[in-house]
């Protein structure tokens, strides 16, 4: 598996942010909004993570075999992507994916927890996000690190008309909260950079 590499999002990279967004979500965003969120929004923080030392350019064998996943030839110039704003004391994650035949392999955990360590630098308190009602892997993963259901936003999503749940990571400020997900984000980035990959 590669060494994961964080960069901030620049307008380069929105080509490749693009192909993932649409593979994604079934309304993804347009180019558009990557580019003025960008350039123009003084609150916007984007990430993108990237297999360091051109690690995508090394034949992989068999990437989600067994889960139906077709295999990869090489890995994606992008891994995973993501992003949040600062309102106030509040950091609210507003997008967040991983590359589509990487998923199950621990890049959207570890997009998550990078975001989480980098709002913290701006002392915040509380880190928000919404979730689809029925996305349980992703409200599995925001509860395994302390999110709590807070709100429903009903008929939030265009496409379906489907629910929003609003969910709220508490306290981030004080040690005992932000501690151990420090601590689970240098395990997984120390499991990245042993050759067989997160275990």
């Amino acid at each position: 598996m590669p060494t994961p590499h964080f960069t901030p999002m620049t307008l380069d990279d929105v080509p490749e942010v693009l192909i993932l967004e649409r593979a994604s979500f079934s309304t993804p965003w347009t180019e558009y909004t990557f580019r003025v969120e960008i350039t123009q929004n003084p609150r916007a923080f984007y990430f993108v993570l990237r297999a360091r030392n051109d690690a995508h350019t090394e034949h992989v064998a068999d990437i989600g075999a067994g889960d139906g996943a077709a295999s990869l030839q090489a890995f994606p110039p992008i891994l995973a992507y993501g992003g949040y704003w600062l309102l106030g004391d509040e950091a609210h994650i507003v997008t967040i994916a991983s590359h589509p035949m990487l998923r199950g392999h621990g890049f959207g955990e570890l997009m998550l927890l990078h975001l989480i360590d980098r709002a913290r630098e701006a002392a915040i308190t509380a880190v928000t996000l919404e979730v689809r009602a029925g996305n349980m892997p992703a409200q599995g993963l925001y509860t395994k690190y302390g999110f709590t259901q807070v709100g429903l936003r009903k008929r939030y999503y265009r496409d379906n008309d489907e629910d929003a749940l609003l969910m709220t990571l508490y306290d981030i400020d004080k040690a005992e909260v932000f501690e151990p997900l420090a601590a689970a984000l240098a395990r997984l980035e120390e499991a990245f950079n042993h050759p067989t990959g997160p275990v």
